[in-house]
């Protein structure tokens, strides 16, 4: 195994930068370099492929010129903001894998219209098989990963969105029966109702500042949800989501929230914060 192959090159994809952070795996972890490089998000994403090449381009040159790169192992992770999620219900358990990825094309094409072919689809059956997890990634962002990888020397050994690397790293503990896991960076949520152990329900997108929040209340709270007022921000996002789906919310759930650009304060009292993975910050 050589030198370089010792090398991770994490990549942090956000609407509006990209954050490369080069780290040495063995004899001890060590981080070698990091180059961010902010870029205009309108334009990323109306823009194609361009916008998001020339910030990854410049991201890599610049760490290059720091520290060699060529022969690391690219692992990426995509902001939760720039993927569509949606979760679909059904009988599902009888149905092969050509027939689930049929049902999950159709959905996600009622979801993005037209725009559905410019992305590439994930799915995955949850444990009940009654509930199929859709997630739809912006070809032109991945085109993007590939060229800027190639043209570096790197291997892209991975590229998942925030939620999925948090999912798959925490699910396996004992989150409990009735879990609303949310992983929230920035202004963006991507909140799950999971129920003995799959995923019924998603809300991904603002979770609202804190000026926004006697707004969001408001709402609420013509809603029925008298206690707006008491909740923080991602509380009134997770109420929604749980309002909207006839779940209630006075049910034993456990509240679960990767680390969030917040302060444990900030976060009412049902919320257990566990740590992020992979430089999700």
């Amino acid at each position: 195994m050589s030198h370089l192959s010792n090398r991770r090159l994490e990549l942090r994809v956000l609407r509006d930068a990209v954050r490369l952070t080069l780290c040495r795996r063995w004899p001890r972890p060590k981080k070698l370099a990091q180059s961010d490089v902010r870029h205009d998000a309108a334009a990323g994403a109306g823009a194609g492929a361009g916008t998001w090449a020339t910030a990854l381009h410049e991201g890599l040159a610049a760490l290059a010129r720091q520290v060699p790169i060529a022969g690391a192992r690219l692992h990426v992770q995509l902001s939760d903001a720039l993927v569509h999620f949606d979760v679909v219900q059904g009988d599902f358990a009888d149905k092969s894998a050509r027939q689930l990825h049929s049902f999950a094309q159709a959905c996600a094409a009622e979801l993005l219209g037209e725009r559905v072919n410019q992305h590439t689809l994930r799915w995955q059956l949850q444990c009940d098989e009654r509930h199929l997890l859709l997630c739809a990634v912006p070809d032109a962002l991945l085109e993007a990963l590939k060229t800027a990888a190639h043209a570096h020397g790197l291997s892209l050994a991975s590229c998942e969105p925030s939620f999925v690397a948090q999912w798959n790293a925490h699910a396996r503990g004992a989150l409990g029966d009735a879990v609303v896991f949310a992983v929230a960076t920035g202004l963006n949520a991507m909140i799950a109702c999971v129920r003995d152990g799959a995923i019924t329900a998603v809300s991904n997108g603002p979770w609202f500042a804190e000026r926004h929040c006697a707004a969001s209340a408001g709402l609420l709270a013509r809603q029925g949800m008298t206690d707006a007022a008491d909740r923080s921000t991602l509380d009134l996002q997770v109420d929604r989501l749980l309002a909207s789906h006839g779940f209630d919310a006075a049910e034993p759930w456990a509240f679960v929230v990767v680390r969030p650009r917040v302060h444990q304060a900030e976060l009412s009292a049902r919320w257990t914060m566990l740590p992020a993975v992979g430089g999700v910050q």
